[in-house]
């Protein structure tokens, strides 16, 4: 269920968008040539040894109120509930050699026993360096999650009685040839997603995909903690609907920012021609970028920026089953006020832009949370959240009726060790 970690509120619209292809072997990319593994789960707690070995648990328990649980124009339905999300993190550095696992669970119970959810993030990763100039990289991840009605696959439908479950299972593979410190590296590997959906008839009908290829990439250092890079990115996708077929190449341009204290991330920014299988889409070439950044201007000030643009197989007619095009942006603002009091601020949009005569929607949400330390393996804390979408009728005066708004307040306890 799309219910964040770091806020007590629903958030405006799928997370799995994260978990799509391109995020994957991006991330693979940056692993390979940069100097540090950084996994992608998040967690708060102080390290604790277990041998050679470190790990973090955690679980944070969570209060929601929601008062249009169903994310409706009309007939508005409130619902409260208790999420309880356990986490784990465990962690191995052994110098050529660096492993890192962890789980992060969600368990929803709400007052509308059609809400409820459970979610699972899974993931593992390898890092090692046989030798000074040659260096591997490998990933798994294993994500289950509950989308919220009204959204994603079941965006337009009413009366929906079940919730939209969806399974991915991601692997990848990389090499890089060259030394941290040298001026060029070149990388290559190769990237799997498999992503299913719960059966539900018509709504989930056909969109079960398997996506894989190859990808490569060249980066050149220009200073200690920055790489220019280009990357070739070959993609083909298999779905059960055999017209959502197709085959994409994608060229980019770039940089990796090596994690300081001040700055780090990367930067995606080219072009992706896809090649549908149906007939009657002409090939589609498309301005695509994957950014993830963060700026830190004082050691208690965090901003950041997240952005994915890409196309995006979200409709189930046939007139344009493969021309949606995605636009996501996630932005962040972490302060701390003192030691113990800090806030989050956050703001999203999610943009589909479909050809015709599919609708058109834009989702966008702004949430606020604070956090109090009581000792240091307790906090409490607050958050309010609103989130609205407006949808676009092709050539038609749109009534509203595919719009909603929500309002979200929660209340939370986090623990560790």
């Amino acid at each position: 269920m799309n219910i964040t970690t770091d806020l007590p509120v629903y958030k405006a619209h799928c997370g799995s968008l994260c978990s799509k292809i391109y995020g994957l072997s991006s991330l693979v990319v940056a692993l390979m040539l940069s100097s540090s593994l950084a996994h992608a789960q998040s967690f708060r707690g102080q390290p604790l040894r277990l041998g050679e070995t470190t790990f973090i648990p955690e679980v944070r328990l969570d209060y929601v109120s929601i008062d249009n649980a169903f994310n409706t124009s009309i007939n508005e339905q409130e619902a409260s509930g208790f999420i309880v999300a356990p986490a784990v993190e465990w962690e191995a550095d052994r110098r050529l050699l660096e492993l890192n696992a962890s789980y992060r669970g969600r368990y929803g119970s709400f007052s509308e026993s059609a809400l409820n959810f459970t979610d699972h993030d899974l993931r593992a990763s390898l890092a090692a360096a046989p030798a000074k100039k040659h260096r591997t990289a490998f990933n798994f991840r294993l994500l289950q999650e509950a989308e919220e009605f009204g959204t994603g696959q079941a965006a337009f439908v009413a009366g929906q009685d079940d919730q939209v479950v969806d399974t991915s299972t991601s692997l990848s593979a990389g090499y890089t040839y060259g030394a941290r410190d040298a001026r060029g590296n070149i990388g290559a590997g190769f990237s799997f997603l498999n992503k299913s959906y719960n059966d539900l008839g018509t709504i989930t009908d056909g969109d079960d995909y398997t996506a894989f290829g190859p990808f490569l990439a060249f980066s050149y250092r220009i200073s200690a903690d920055t790489r220019l890079l280009v990357e070739t990115r070959l993609f083909a996708q298999d779905y059960d609907a055999d017209s959502r077929d197709r085959n994409t190449i994608s060229f980019l341009v770039g940089a990796d920012l090596e994690a300081t204290d001040r700055t780090g991330g990367r930067i995606r920014l080219g072009l992706s021609e896809a090649d549908f299988d149906a007939a009657g889409i002409e090939d589609r070439t498309t301005f695509v970028a994957d950014v993830d950044l963060y700026y830190r201007p004082r050691q208690h000030s965090r901003f950041d920026l997240s952005v994915r643009r890409d196309l995006a197989t979200v409709d189930a007619s046939a007139d344009g089953v493969g021309e949606s095009v995605r636009d996501d942006v996630q932005f962040t603002w972490a302060y701390g006020w003192t030691s113990r009091f800090s806030t989050r601020l956050r703001i999203d949009t999610d943009r589909i832009d479909r050809v015709c005569p599919n609708i058109d929607t834009l989702t966008s949400g702004v949430s606020l949370n604070f956090d109090i330390g009581i000792r240091r393996w307790l906090s409490v804390g607050a958050g309010a959240g609103i989130s609205r979408r407006t949808a676009d009728a092709c050539d038609v005066e749109d009534d509203g009726s595919r719009d909603y708004q929500r309002n979200s307040l929660g209340v939370h306890v986090t623990m560790t060790l």
